[in-house]
């Protein structure tokens, strides 16, 4: 992160709520190729930009990993999954936040 990347957890929102990293954006993996479509008109505008650094990140990088690829298929350049997931985030011992309730 302290290069630059943006943390996109792809988990669902009951998950994320649970505890994710800071600052990360949650967009679920079964929206997320509408999300980053550009001609999409509930696009989400933190997508659009194909070079932007993101860090994936599900519960044991599965989910992650899969959309890692997709997200390489439509365009984006620079993606890292986070191996072993929130998962092993929390037993590396990281800070992990819970978002607020919205």
């Amino acid at each position: 992160m302290d290069e630059g990347y943006v943390v996109l957890d792809v988990r669902e929102p009951a998950e994320f709520m649970l505890g994710t990293i800071e600052g990360a954006l949650n967009i679920p993996r079964g929206i997320l190729e509408v999300a980053a479509d550009r001609q999409y008109t509930g696009r989400r505008e933190e997508l659009m930009d194909r070079d932007k650094k993101w860090l994936l990140l599900c519960a044991s990088s599965g989910r992650s990993a899969m959309a890692a690829a997709v997200m390489q298929q439509m365009g984006f350049k620079n993606i890292k999954n986070i191996n072993g997931g929130i998962a092993a985030w929390k037993a590396a011992g990281l800070a992990v936040k819970v978002p607020p309730q919205t």
